[in-house]
């Protein structure tokens, strides 16, 4: 399962009965995630809306020559989700062998 789709499943239940009220889940991915952060841009600034994003947030603003939100001004920074770093490769692999 995809970690998108893991956090689609598992945070909304999880942050319910942490915080006793109704959280909705909406993915809305697509142009370099810009889709789903304009949406959020443009939503009220009430606290009910959240963005969890992985870089492009920052980085659209330098890839593309125009974006809809300001990646500094039209947010607020509330926690940091977690550290990591990829890594991937190929490595040919026959039948019946593993991979490490």
């Amino acid at each position: 399962m995809a970690a998108p789709t893991l956090w689609r499943a598992c945070w909304p239940s999880n942050f319910s009965n942490t915080f006793k009220q109704q959280f909705f889940v909406e993915n809305r991915p697509g142009a370099g995630n810009m889709i789903g952060i304009e949406t959020v841009a443009r939503s009220a600034g009430d606290g009910y809306t959240l963005l969890m994003v992985p870089s492009t947030l920052a980085l659209n603003s330098v890839l593309y020559k125009k974006v809809n939100y300001d990646p500094i001004g039209d947010f607020s920074p509330i926690t940091v989700r977690g550290h990591g770093s990829e890594c991937s490769g190929r490595q040919s692999v026959g039948a019946g062998q593993e991979c490490a």
